[in-house]
Order: structure tokens, then C-alpha cells, then sequence
């Protein structure tokens, strides 16, 4: 098991390291007049979706001074893997305020991997599966190539943030 999670990783930094992220566009089926961006996605690709103006909204809007929290070291080999689905609540919340503290940090984004998932928690190649996600968002922190924990939607205590600094730590 432990084998095939590094294959998994080692994958994910791969694709990371391409400039076009493979992902596709699909209609909610909830909400026809919507989008899920499913695969590979990034920030800007968030960004440039017509579906996704809450993205701004809550990246202007979200203030990472009054939940800092800091990196214990800075320069380690530490990526976050997120699973999130651009239709949903939750991820679309939680996003904009990692994304906004990863640019106060001075975070780089090229250490995020985001995965966008359908309603079925399902992604282009089964890497939802392959992690074991059931609920989104999901921010898996990897370091050295090793899950060093994760947070699943608010977390355990409804505070996000708390729980993401203590595994950095």
C-alpha cells in the first residue's frame, strides 16, 4: 500500500511540473447553468472560470492575519494535495482562504497539487480514490513524499486553519 501511495505522489509532482494540467469541464447536474472542473486544475484556472466568481470574492475577502499560521520550516519538502469540487460550499470557502495564505506565506503554488472532483467524489484517473477521499474539501500535507496528515472540509474542530498549522509543525 505504502508502495503504490509513493507512486501516486511521485505522479501528482510530475503532472504538477507540466503547464497544462489536464482536467475537464462538465455541467452540474444540479445546477445545469454551472460548471465542474474536474482533473487537474489550477489556481488560475479557477480564476478564469465564469463558474467559479466566488474564487475572487472570497480570496478578497479573506484575511490569513486573523488565522496565521507559519511554516516550522520553510524550506522543507512540503507539498499540499487538495481534492475539492468547484461546486462545492465547503471548497468553495476554504479555496480562496488557503490559496490567500499560501501568497502571505510566500507559499509556492507550484507545491499545491488541486484536484477537482465531480458530486461522486471522482477525478480524471482515480487519484480520489487512490487517496481515499470521501468528503471535499480534503488538504493532504505530503512531506518528503510521506502524508504527514490531512483535514477533511472544516476539519475536526471547525477551524481549518488550526488544524493544518498543527501539522506543520
Amino acid at each position: 500500500m505504502r508502495f503504490s501511495l509513493l507512486i501516486v505522489v511521485l505522479l501528482i509532482m510530475q503532472l504538477s511540473s507540466f503547464s497544462q494540467i489536464t482536467y475537464l469541464t462538465l455541467q452540474d447536474p444540479k445546477h445545469p447553468e454551472n460548471e465542474m472542473l474536474v482533473g487537474g486544475i489550477t489556481r488560475q484556472v479557477i480564476e478564469n472560470n465564469s463558474s467559479c466568481k466566488w474564487f475572487l470574492t472570497g480570496f478578497k475577502s479573506y484575511d490569513p492575519g486573523t488565522h496565521a499560521f507559519k511554516l516550522s520550516d520553510p524550506d522543507a519538502d512540503i507539498h499540499l494535495v487538495i481534492f475539492a469540487g468547484t461546486w462545492c460550499e465547503d471548497s468553495q470557502v476554504i479555496l480562496p482562504g488557503l490559496y490567500k495564505w499560501a501568497s502571505a506565506e510566500g507559499f509556492p503554488e507550484n507545491r499545491i497539487s488541486l484536484f477537482g472532483v465531480d458530486r461522486d467524489k471522482k477525478t480524471v484517473g482515480d487519484l480520489a480514490g487512490a487517496f481515499g477521499i470521501t468528503n471535499v474539501p480534503t488538504i493532504i500535507v505530503m512531506k518528503g513524499g510521506k502524508e504527514q496528515g490531512r483535514v477533511v472540509e472544516y476539519g475536526k474542530t471547525g477551524r481549518w486553519e488550526e488544524e493544518l498549522s498543527a501539522i506543520f509543525r
